[in-house]
């Protein structure tokens, strides 16, 4: 008996296809962006959610995580856009934001995101408020 008889016969391919589907489904629930067509070709992308940063005067800032907010391939740059206060420092590696605040709001900044072969995206404009 032919392998593909076999396969159509025992009801294997039926299952299988239902677990892929099952496993398929899951996984763009979890992470829907990955999923995205401009994903899939690697495509640098920001996909959210809005970055925020607020803060104490005098008080360390919690880090603010940038690089789950983008999708794409490739190694990642990332960079400061706009006039950010002095004390607050982007990680050009990780995307990181941290800093110990200082009085004063910065407004209109934003993340950059580049990664060579797969382009460049910026974040949503957002304020820095303390």
């Amino acid at each position: 008996m032919p392998l593909v008889e076999l396969y159509n016969k025992t009801g294997f391919g039926r299952r299988l296809r239902k677990v892929l589907a099952a496993a398929t489904s899951a996984m763009r629930k979890i992470h829907p962006q990955m999923w995205s067509s401009r994903a899939q070709d690697g495509t640098m992308t920001f996909v959210g959610p809005s970055i925020s940063v607020t803060g104490t005067n005098g008080v360390a800032i919690s880090t603010v995580v940038t690089s789950t907010r983008f999708s794409g391939l490739g190694t990642r740059t990332y960079s400061k856009i706009g006039s950010w206060p002095g004390w607050a420092a982007l990680n050009t590696s990780t995307g990181d934001i941290t800093g110990t605040a200082a009085t004063g709001t910065s407004n209109s900044l934003r993340v950059g995101c580049a990664a060579t072969g797969y382009g460049s995206a910026q974040s949503n404009l957002f304020n820095i408020v303390i």
